[in-house]
Order: C-alpha cells, then sequence, then structure tokens
C-alpha cells in the first residue's frame, strides 16, 4: 500500500493504482488535533451493538429449535410410516388408504348395529316382570320375537309402555294370559 498525503488528507492506495511516486511515512507531516471524536459517534442507529448480538444469539437459537423440530418430525414420520406398512402387511390389508377407510366405515357400521341389538336385547332381558310372570319363548333372526307368560292381562299395559320406550316394536298382542311382541333388530 501506498500513502498518499492530498489536500491535508491522507489516503491508503495499493502501489498499483497510484501513479505517484511512493513517499515515506516519516517524510509526511502529520498533525493530529488535540481534539477528536470517535467515528461510532456520526452513527445514526439507535439499536446498540450488545442489542444486536443479544437479537441475533435468540434468532440463532429459534433456528436450531426449528431445525431440531423438523429433525425430530421427519424422523417420527418415519417410525409411523414403517409401522403403518408392518401393520399393512401383517393383517393383509389393501394398500390404498381408500380401500381402508372403506372396510373401517363397513366395520364400524356393523359395530353400530351390534351394539343397537344388544341394547334393545338388554332392555327385554330387563323386562320388569313380576313374580311368577315368566319367557316362554325368545327368538332371534331378522326379527326379535318373544311371548310371556302373564299373571293378569292387564299387566300387558304395563310392559307395553315399558317396550316402546325401549325397543322398536312392530307387533304386539295379548292372548290367554300371554303376550306376543315382536321387534325390529
Amino acid at each position: 500500500k501506498v500513502l498518499i498525503d492530498q489536500e491535508g488528507t491522507v489516503i491508503a492506495l495499493p502501489k498499483t493504482i497510484s501513479s505517484e511516486p511512493p513517499v515515506p511515512i516519516e517524510s509526511l507531516d502529520l498533525r493530529f488535533p488535540k481534539h477528536s471524536l470517535p467515528l461510532k459517534a456520526y452513527a445514526t442507529s439507535m439499536i446498540s451493538e450488545d442489542l444486536v448480538y443479544a437479537f441475533s444469539i435468540v434468532i440463532f437459537l429459534f433456528i436450531l429449535a426449528y431445525a431440531v423440530e423438523i429433525f425430530t418430525q421427519k424422523r417420527d414420520l418415519a417410525y409411523l410410516t414403517k409401522e403403518e406398512q408392518r401393520i399393512i402387511q401383517q393383517y393383509n390389508l389393501p394398500a390404498t388408504s381408500i380401500q381402508i377407510r372403506s372396510i373401517i366405515a363397513s366395520l364400524q357400521k356393523i359395530q353400530k348395529e351390534q351394539l343397537q341389538i344388544r341394547d334393545r336385547l338388554e332392555a327385554i332381558l330387563h323386562l320388569p316382570l313380576k313374580r311368577g310372570e315368566y319367557f316362554q319363548k325368545l327368538e332371534f333372526g331378522k326379527k326379535i320375537s318373544f311371548e310371556v307368560a302373564l299373571l293378569d292381562p292387564k299387566r300387558a299395559e304395563e310392559l307395553k309402555s315399558y317396550l316402546v320406550k325401549k325397543c322398536r316394536v312392530s307387533k304386539m298382542s295379548v292372548s290367554d294370559k300371554t303376550l306376543y311382541v315382536e321387534c325390529q333388530r
């Protein structure tokens, strides 16, 4: 580098750019003023350098936490995908999720129907019978039908109000102290 004194200003330039002959530093008449200002005094930034460093560290920590979260999510996704493939192979399930959802929907429908049938049978089996009244017959097929031997035919009305609340009764009749009931499944 070459130092050039031009109108009281000292400039440092590379030797290749300078057209003037190099002047030794000792020959320059440099007079420094008694009062000087640091260059930072002219900075227009309202934010201190420490605050910028602290903010940079916080941003770095957020980026690091985000990168760790992405890494763990990718690892968990890979594990779940592997587990899904293992279950599909173990139970011979179809490969597409549409087919699997269809199977699940049909099984849920069957489960709902079976729970309704169970509730109706529970209501029938918990029929409030008096001592001496009993089931003569209970059939379960496309419809649920049963016969109850009653002590008094007038009790049929009490049992009818109970059954209408608990079951979908399609037919009900009384004959010779016997209550005949047919319910939908």
